[in-house]
């Protein structure tokens, strides 16, 4: 277990001679692509009852069908986890990053 622990301690706390710009790049892919569902919703204001199936989720169980609407919305979460753990992974890093620059 301690050495899974320093493993991800490691991750998180990048050392003083790496380079912080792929920590940037990788916040701003995966942190633009994870919210602009919501960067979306926000600008266009979609109707909620534009579509007859319009259902909650990415794939709606009234209209698809019970299997097929739980397979597409088990692996749109995992990829929604997949996505937020790599922002707030590279979100993590440079703050640390930044901490460690400030204290010394």
């Amino acid at each position: 277990m301690s050495l899974i622990s320093r493993r991800f301690k490691s991750v998180l706390k990048p050392a003083a001679d790496t380079k912080p710009w792929f920590d940037g790049v990788v916040l701003v892919i995966f942190g633009s692509w994870f919210f602009a569902p919501i960067i979306v919703w926000l600008v266009r204001k979609p109707d909620p009852n534009a579509y007859k199936c319009g259902g909650p989720g990415f794939a709606d169980f009234g209209c698809t069908g019970g299997t097929d609407a739980v397979i597409a919305n088990t692996g749109a979460a995992i990829f929604m986890c997949f996505l937020f753990l790599a922002f707030f992974v590279a979100f993590i890093r440079l703050v640390n990053r930044w901490r460690g620059r400030k204290h010394g």
